[in-house]
């Protein structure tokens, strides 16, 4: 479901990254983001399952969102000798650190 809501917003980030501004895309797809864990979290009991998958479906829209425009607000606001390498440590780093906290989600301990 998050890659359905992930595909929902591509039309809109342009506009919302253009138009608001990185810092406010931003702050806009992290809101998305925690209306879709307050649904995850708190459903009625007598419908779970279809709030559960809509709570999904606002974390992917919303953290495209913010994929798109955090990079962009990184390089913007960086003095432009770091630029590039604050730029590529944020890219990589996002990686790596999903990764690892996947790992630690999984584990069976």
């Amino acid at each position: 479901m998050p890659g359905f809501g992930g595909l929902a917003c591509l039309p809109f980030v342009p506009y919302i990254a253009d138009g608001f501004g990185r810092r406010h895309g931003t702050a806009i797809g992290c809101l998305f983001i925690l209306m879709g864990a307050l649904l995850q979290s708190f459903p009625p009991a007598s419908n779970a399952e279809p709030m559960y998958l809509a709570g999904r479906f606002f974390i992917g829209f919303g953290s495209n969102i913010a994929n798109a425009t955090c990079p962009l607000l990184i390089t913007e606001v960086a003095h432009p000798r770091h630029r590039g390498k604050i730029t590529t440590i944020y890219n990589t780093l996002w990686y790596l650190v999903s990764d690892i906290e996947e790992e630690i989600l999984m584990s069976p301990y």
